[in-house]
């Protein structure tokens, strides 16, 4: 039996701090010079001013949540009713054994507050989230069941509130975002705009604009230029932009009367001013019914579907089975019945998405079962890499590669904090790769929990191989790791 410590956690808030309030200009430069030079000051000004609701405070929260306050935000609100239980602890960063009990979402802005003083973090009860959303710049939802996130998806579209949702399960994840029916891109790129040299300008109505031969302008009609640095025609450095009509890839003309200005004498370059765009976003009813995918590996592209309409059968038996599958003490594979199960209401929500008049035999129900074995806890290595970016539609992610007929069961004996990690693995040899140095970390922390699931089975004696691709440029070395029976060897060799 779980006792509950909620520590007051409906409605509790961690220390205001007005420094978190502050702009950039009276922030430290050197705190956030990185977030600056990547996102630019107003975005990190913007930033600053901002207050997020995460809802849900497991592996994929937590990560949202950390990068938030290292993004410097003025405020986060955080949402979970549940109590910390020892499986929690292979997925969050954060808690340790000692959390185990507590409310999940006060252990965890207890622990950012301790590494993150200056953040302003407020605790919500689930009851309140609704009361509280017309008070938050966005809403991020890391758990719950689809029918209650089209809800509160529905009410962020009336108040105006973006709405992010993500998800990690095992090794697949998603990411959708809806900004509303109308939101303005300032920066649709995100590119720093060149500076293009000047060769000459006429004395003309409307004047012409000449390049060097070296560039080409790359400009389209109807494109706006700020033009500086001139010298003879000191009328033209201004901040007033020009709208050029295109005449050769080196020259375009502006609409401006330049037979009155002096001769053009030498030097100066334009800029090109970056135009807003508005785009419309589909909400999430919409977009489970009819998906817009952005394919990110033509290779997986026939296993996109799959994946989306796995992802909603799923949730539909998890919603269905919530008092069994979701116990946090479950230590039991899925059985063959739920997975076909499963299948089944695969194939129901196939059957009310023939208007896209996708191909069947491209949804398998041995893919969907073989992806509902890996969804079974959530990982480390993958909550890590989940970033939550505020990409439109953005397609589930498939980090296991070719799908396998071996599957997975997990392995008996009491819970540790690896207990969401740990499996019997059915083949003699495994093979991994990771490349750079970041994913060569995360691989080598997931192989240590590998290597012991795989000593605690029953099966000690096989074996299994790890490579790492390692960037030369930053490691210079390939390692190769290997274990049998129970040790387990590191060998490097140098490549240069």
């Amino acid at each position: 039996m779980v006792i509950m410590d909620v520590d007051n956690a409906v409605d509790v808030e961690i220390n205001v701090s007005a420094s978190a309030s502050a702009p950039v200009k009276e922030m430290s430069e050197l705190r956030y010079s990185r977030l600056i030079h990547t996102l630019g000051r107003d975005a990190v000004n913007a930033l600053s001013q901002a207050r997020v609701l995460v809802l849900g405070c497991k592996g994929s929260g937590v990560e949202v949540a950390k990068n938030l306050v290292l993004s410097g935000v003025q405020g986060l609100g955080l949402v979970d009713d549940e109590v910390v239980v020892l499986a929690d602890l292979g997925a969050h960063f954060l808690l340790s054994e000692g959390d185990v009990g507590r409310n999940r979402a006060v252990a965890t802005a207890q622990k950012l507050k301790e590494m993150y003083p200056s953040v302003n973090i407020v605790t919500l009860s689930s009851v309140s989230v609704e009361s509280a959303l017309g008070s938050y710049g966005c809403v991020v939802a890391t758990s719950g069941f689809y029918p209650d996130l089209i809800r509160l998806n529905s009410l962020c579209r009336s108040l105006g509130v973006p709405f992010v949702a993500a998800s990690c399960r095992g090794v697949f994840t998603f990411v959708f975002s809806d900004f509303g029916d109308n939101f303005s891109v300032l920066d649709e790129t995100g590119e720093l705009a060149g500076a293009v040299l000047v060769e000459g300008i006429t004395q003309d109505f409307p004047a012409t604009v000449t390049v060097v031969e070296e560039q080409r302008h790359g400009l389209e009609n109807g494109d706006e230029v700020v033009l500086s640095g001139i010298k003879g025609m000191e009328e033209l450095n201004r901040d007033t932009p020009y709208s050029v009509t295109v005449t050769g890839v080196h020259s375009f003309t502006i609409q401006e009367d330049t037979r009155s200005y002096e001769r053009y004498v030498s030097g100066g370059y334009f800029s090109k001013l970056k135009k807003s765009k508005n785009m419309e976003f589909l909400s999430l009813e919409k977009a489970l019914l009819s998906p817009k995918f952005c394919i990110s590996d033509p290779v997986k592209e026939p296993q996109v579907m799959s994946l989306h309409v796995g992802f909603q059968a799923v949730d539909e038996f998890e919603r269905r089975h919530a008092s069994d599958t979701l116990s946090p003490s479950r230590s039991t594979a899925i059985n063959p019945e739920q997975f076909q199960e499963v299948v089944v209401l695969a194939q129901e929500i196939w059957s009310n998405l023939q208007a896209l008049h996708v191909e069947k035999g491209t949804s398998s129900g041995s893919y969907a079962m073989e992806a509902t074995s890996d969804e079974r806890g959530e990982e480390l290595s993958n909550e890590a890499l989940l970033k939550a970016n505020g990409e439109r539609d953005r397609p589930y992610e498939d980090r296991a590669g070719s799908s396998s007929s071996g599957g997975s069961t997990s392995i008996a004996g009491l819970p540790s904090r690896s207990h969401g990690n740990r499996f019997e693995v059915n083949k003699d040899i495994v093979r991994m790769i990771a490349i750079g140095a970041y994913n060569c970390y995360v691989f080598i922390n997931y192989l240590t929990k590998l290597y012991e699931g795989i000593i605690s089975s029953s099966a000690p004696n096989r074996s299994f191989v790890v490579l790492l691709n390692v960037h030369s440029t930053i490691c210079g070395s390939n390692c190769k790791f290997s274990s049998s029976s129970s040790n387990l060897s590191i060998d490097s060799s140098s490549t240069g």
